[in-house]
């Protein structure tokens, strides 16, 4: 089996409705930045997993997880600091609120894109899928097409750039072609999957082929382990299997980390049959363990979001794929979780076409939690917008919708620049209601979460992957790597 067709049958599954949690890491590097007062902040101490569509050099695009930014920005709030629910209470939300702030166009900042490098000079088809920013530098994961090598001629290789300044790049190619069994054709033994950052490391996931498991003859077929890539300084790398018996990297669909510990949210070992949702730990990155299991039974793919605010205050989102309602549970230790009911969870959207995309923490400066929603059943319909929902005490909350008929977010990353999304309709959807609707999928950028404004049409709107980081807010699309200055012309 091919690469792709393993990183398809992995994670195909899953990127329809791309997902990520945005904990975003404190930078030097990041403060002080012009314009840069917008009020949503990351998680200092957790990693941010942000998933965008791939960008393939030239050619057709397809979907993959991406990346990471560390940020400053803040949505703005009260100083009071966040409150996590103790795990002997069940917290009662208020009933669904409408919309607080009308959705408003923004005032219109200036902002433009420079090209600032080209990760790679190749005329070969690639796809950066990820792309991680820390105060280290970015770590960008993707595949480049090689002809004629290993089993099928024409193989994907996966390859990981590094960067300090987001201008120059080098290259680490951590694959390799191997026989598993006598008389088969060579093949590629790795395939990446996500990658997260701590604020002071990174890693990324794997699945190596493993010689010892692999079965050989007419019936046989190839053995695989999760492996995890570490890296500190973005140039040296170490690697470890994951030791999570039954479970592989692409089971594994969010991850953060708070006081020096990651922790992921998982599907069970078995995510073809009902099963609970697992909570893992590890101190290193590479090795993992079972934490807890969730007190809930999913039947089928689920999607789940996780976040960790600067408190400590864990928040899992949990939702059937694609839609339905909607579940949270919380902790203050990632071992005990409670209940935690919002307007948008539990029975109260069972009939609800919204679907979870992001879970978005507060930091030291911010207490606001934000979830974000596409809408499921947009076509045809006059009016249907994406939601931001946001609650500075997990109990009272309040919505604000997109200022355009927006059903679909792809993407939402916390920058010095402010909160950047990527939406567009869910078919051919446009107009209704409200200021005029852009055309096709765009980038938005927002101070606050409720008033925003398109980004220039350039360059990636559709595909490209942003990522903040010690060299300003950089969009990668394909190899190509652009940064979005905001101008006072």
């Amino acid at each position: 089996m091919s690469l792709v067709e393993r990183c398809r049958e992995g994670l195909g599954r899953r990127l329809l409705a791309v997902a990520v949690a945005l904990n975003a890491v404190a930078s030097a590097g990041c403060a002080g930045q012009p314009g840069a007062t917008p009020s949503l902040s990351p998680t200092t101490a957790a990693a941010t997993a942000t998933a965008a569509t791939a960008s393939a050099t030239g050619l057709a695009t397809r979907t993959s997880t991406a990346m990471s930014t560390p940020a400053t920005p803040s949505l703005a709030a009260t100083s009071q600091a966040p409150t996590a629910t103790p795990t002997s209470t069940r917290p009662t939300a208020t009933e669904a609120p409408t919309p607080t702030a009308a959705p408003t166009l923004a005032a219109q900042r200036k902002f433009e894109w420079q090209r600032v490098s080209r990760m790679q000079e190749t005329d070969d088809l690639t796809y950066t899928n990820q792309v991680v920013g820390y105060p280290g530098g970015f770590v960008a994961v993707g595949e480049i097409l090689r002809r004629g090598v290993g089993d099928e001629g024409d193989n994907f290789w996966p390859l990981i750039w590094t960067s300090r300044d987001g201008i120059d790049w080098k290259i680490t190619d951590p694959a390799s072609l191997v026989t598993p069994c006598e008389g088969w054709v060579p093949r590629v033994d790795l395939s990446l999957g996500r990658a997260w950052t701590d604020g002071e490391r990174v890693v990324v996931f794997g699945d190596q082929i493993d010689v010892s498991t692999t079965v050989c003859g007419s019936e046989g077929y190839e053995g695989h382990q999760s492996i995890a890539w570490l890296t500190k300084n973005a140039l040296d790398w170490e690697s470890g299997p994951l030791s999570l018996p039954g479970i592989n990297q692409s089971q594994i669909l969010d991850a953060w980390t708070y006081d020096g510990r990651w922790e992921a949210v998982a599907e069970p070992a078995d995510y073809s049959v009902p099963g609970k949702p697992l909570v893992l730990q590890s101190s290193i990155g590479t090795a993992w363990s079972l934490a807890a299991e969730l007190d809930i039974t999913f039947d089928g793919q689920t999607t789940m979001k996780g976040a960790v605010g600067a408190d400590g205050t864990r928040i899992i989102a949990l939702q059937p794929y694609y839609d339905g309602p909607v579940s949270l549970r919380t902790s203050r230790d990632g071992k005990t979780w409670t209940d935690l009911t919002a307007p948008f969870a539990g029975s109260s959207s069972t009939e609800d076409t919204r679907s979870l995309q992001h879970v978005i923490a507060p930091t030291r400066e911010s207490n606001v939690w934000a979830f974000t929603f596409s809408v499921g059943d947009a076509c045809g319909a006059s009016d249907e917008r994406a939601e931001v929902w946001t609650s500075t005490d997990l109990q009272n909350w309040a919505v604000s919708p997109f200022p355009w008929v927006i059903a679909r977010i792809d993407y939402m990353v916390v920058t010095r620049l402010g909160l950047i999304g990527r939406g567009g309709p869910a078919c051919d959807v446009t107009g209704g209601p409200g200021p005029e609707t852009p055309d096709g999928d765009r980038l938005f950028i927002s101070r606050d979460g409720v008033s925003w404004q398109p980004l220039p049409p350039d360059h990636g709107q559709a595909s490209g992957v942003i990522v903040d980081g010690p060299g300003g807010v950089l969009l990668v699309d394909g190899l190509d790597v652009w940064r979005l200055l905001e101008t006072t012309d």
